[in-house]
């Protein structure tokens, strides 16, 4: 519920702004669980994440290959470079393809999130995008970006970030966003000049 309130305040941020945004959703547990599965560690599962962020599926399918990854497992990891859709239509998708606890894991929180958002009455809002990706030593779990119609990138992104508690011995859940206000001060058109004193 925390997580889906989390993201109903950052798509009326982005509603704010303009009616024309979208607000992206991906899960780095989801990922991260199937990285192994793919027997991908180190170089080779940096160079599959930036890939994959890169949404360039034969560049990504390069790499799985020379890794040895099973055949279904790399076809599936090329369908998550190219997805993008409403999160309510995906999540059926992302959880009949996974292969292990921590993906099952992954859409079992997503679902939730899904509710959540559902009662806010903002699922409609919300894409899923696997290919979103972030800092693993910093985030965990759900992340997200968020764009509105003018600006070159995203305006919006943020996740939760538990893992950074752990550094300051802390164990408690975080998640947050930031609004990047100097993409936000040219949608505008032009700036004016402030008054005259």
């Amino acid at each position: 519920y925390a997580m889906g309130e989390v993201l109903m305040l950052a798509a009326e941020s982005l509603r704010a702004v303009s009616p024309a945004f979208a607000l992206d959703v991906s899960h780095l547990g989801y990922i991260a669980a199937l990285l192994p599965e793919l027997g991908l560690e180190g170089e080779a599962a940096s160079a599959a994440l930036r890939a994959l962020g890169a949404r360039n599926a034969p560049e990504l399918a390069a790499i799985l290959r020379s890794a040895g990854a099973p055949e279904g497992l790399s076809r599936l990891m090329g369908r998550f470079a190219l997805m993008y859709g409403p999160l309510e239509e995906l999540l059926p998708e992302l959880a009949a393809a996974a292969v292990n606890d921590g993906m099952r894991a992954a859409c079992a929180e997503l679902a939730g999130v899904a509710d959540a958002l559902r009662g806010f009455g903002c699922l409609g809002d919300v894409r899923l995008d696997l290919s979103i990706m972030a800092d693993m030593e910093y985030y965990n779990g759900l992340i997200f970006k968020g764009y509105v119609q003018g600006a070159p990138s995203a305006v919006l992104s943020g996740g939760r970030y538990d893992a950074l508690m752990r550094k300051f011995g802390r164990e408690a859940g975080a998640m947050g966003f930031a609004v990047y206000l100097n993409l936000l001060e040219h949608l505008g058109g032009e700036r004016q000049e402030p008054p005259e004193c």
